[in-house]
């Protein structure tokens, strides 16, 4: 028995139809979490309310159906495998052609390339051995990770006999389980950095910054929960409820980030690291002309003035693809402004791939943050942008962004 997986099961107009519900069925039994979709013909042949009660979810039947607008990109990153059984020869042809004039074929179109998916047709012999039908089939053949569960050879609905027959529920859950076993627990390994580093000024006091760490521990979670194995390292300034299943290793200061940053992407290969900690600009390294390194203790605070002297912190992101292991990861940034315009934002950003080997920075000025609000542009190195809204949609983005390059 192996851990039960998210499957994302298409169905289209068939009589055969009626050998997935069985499929369907047996699949929940097992423990595996099952979302139906239809095509615009499945409902002549299958009864949503059936499914519906067997899954525990909805049937999604239109990429337009209020509340679910986006499901064609949710879905298919949730998703640990795509099924379309039955598949007629009209979805053959919208999935071998890029076409996307429904759900079933548009959830295909928008799939990371990782995602594995079983197309089992089912169809008339004649159909089934047509010249365009074959040549769909081929196509497909070469699409990734997609997977054709050739049709049996028997007694037809039609009363002919042939190959067009949907193979019985018994062989396609032993072909579901195969991709199954071979789909990795994971979809990829991250590593995620957040919160503000400290400069000790003393025992006691630090220089420091805003930021909490909530971004961080929310991709986290959220990712976490989408099948992506997470590391965090996170700031022990950050007192926040840490979601089961993140062990997040704490840092205080830049240097204690930098030496926590090289231990762990020299030694493991992160398909992708997501740096969005606040480093410290400066650390201090003199107070009242004498080494900051040499004094110890609290600060005597009688004296009406103290003279602190800062010198550059590295930039640890720049150093990042240096010191990996994995060295064709992707590499997130996050750059935060402060009541710039989009113009004097886009010119930081630029500024930060320059001076970095970095794949995408995520920018966001303090105007347009608040407790509801998380505006920010995901910019990637070609050159394209996207917006976002709120840390839901963040974390949609940049789960696109992950998916669709690793």
């Amino acid at each position: 028995m192996f851990p039960s997986k998210k499957i994302l099961f298409s169905l289209s107009g068939s009589i055969a139809a009626f050998k997935a519900v069985d499929v369907i069925s047996k699949l929940v039994q097992k423990g595996h979490e099952v979302q139906v979709v239809f095509s615009k013909n499945a409902a002549h042949f299958i009864g949503a309310t059936s499914l519906e009660g067997i899954t525990g979810k909805p049937v999604l039947q239109s990429v337009f159906e209020s509340g679910h607008a986006m499901d064609h990109i949710h879905l298919t990153r949730w998703a640990d495998l795509m099924v379309l059984c039955p598949c007629s020869a009209e979805l053959l042809f919208k999935l071998s052609h890029g076409g996307a004039s429904d759900l079933p074929s548009t959830l295909f179109l928008a799939r990371p390339k990782t995602l594995k998916v079983l197309i089992a047709p089912a169809m008339n012999l004649e159909m089934w051995s047509n010249l365009r039908v074959q040549e769909n089939i081929q196509r497909l053949h070469k699409e990734p990770n997609t997977h054709i569960l050739n049709p049996q050879s028997g007694v037809l609905a039609c009363g002919e006999q042939g190959k067009g027959r949907l193979p019985e529920p018994a062989e396609i859950l032993q072909e579901i389980d195969t991709l199954l076993k071979s789909t990795p627990s994971s979809k990829g390994s991250l590593l995620i950095t957040g919160g503000g580093t400290s400069e000790p000024i003393d025992d006691v006091r630090v220089l420091s910054n805003r930021s909490t760490g909530k971004t961080a521990v929310s991709l986290a979670k959220q990712f976490l929960s989408s099948g992506y194995q997470v590391d965090l390292l996170l700031s022990q300034s950050a007192t926040l409820d840490i979601p089961a299943g993140l062990e997040p290793t704490y840092f205080s200061s830049t240097a204690d980030l930098k030496d926590l940053l090289q231990e762990k992407v020299s030694s493991k290969s992160y398909d992708a690291i997501l740096h969005a900690a606040a480093v410290s600009d400066y650390f201090l390294s003199e107070i009242n002309g004498q080494s900051a390194s040499s004094l110890s203790g609290k600060l005597d605070s009688s004296p009406e003035e103290l003279t602190l002297k800062l010198k550059r912190n590295p930039k640890l992101i720049s150093h990042l693809r240096e010191w990996s292991k994995n060295k064709s990861g992707l590499i997130v940034g996050f750059k935060l402004t402060s009541n710039l315009s989009k113009e004097e934002r886009s010119t930081k950003v630029q500024k930060l791939f320059e001076s970095s080997s970095i794949d995408a920075v995520i920018a966001n000025d303090l105007t347009e943050i608040s407790e509801t609000n998380h505006h920010g542009t995901l910019y990637t190195k070609e050159g394209h942008a996207f917006s976002f809204e709120d840390k839901a949609s963040l974390f949609e983005t940049v789960q696109n962004f992950i998916g669709e390059s690793i």
